[in-house]
């Protein structure tokens, strides 16, 4: 009986986090609340300390738009996307408002939108890709 209830708590936690969309990062967050799903993040906080960031596999030719916002009380927050290779391909630092950017993938391969600071406020980043 017991290791039904385990068996079906992990195929549960695994079924859940293959449909919210997968983050990752490093962070300490005060007082949050958080969304994520397959095409955005979005935060509010009282005190954000860290970096949280999503993977995207996109194909050459690609094109990535991506949406952000910001609410700043106090502190520093960086959004980026980082290509395969480690580059920082699009940097936007302390927005007061809502920003769009299109890139398009140059190489094969995992790209990263990060968000990271030391910060008080909140953020929402959105994103769609197409070939």
């Amino acid at each position: 009986m017991k290791r039904k209830i385990v068996l079906i708590a992990v195929l549960t936690l695994a079924i859940l986090t293959v449909l919210t969309g997968c983050t990752e990062g490093r962070y300490t967050a005060i007082m949050s609340l958080e969304r994520n799903s397959e095409n955005a993040m979005e935060m509010s906080y009282f005190s954000f300390d860290g970096y949280k960031q999503k993977s995207l596999n996109l194909d050459q030719g690609d094109e990535l738009e991506i949406t952000m916002e910001m609410t700043t009380d106090e502190g520093e927050l960086t959004i980026s996307v980082i290509g395969p290779d480690g580059d920082v391909l699009y940097e936007a630092e302390n927005i007061g408002e809502k920003v769009q950017s299109t890139l398009v993938a140059d190489q094969d391969g995992t790209y990263r939108i990060k968000v990271e600071g030391n910060h008080k406020g909140g953020f929402k980043v959105s994103w769609d890709y197409a070939s």
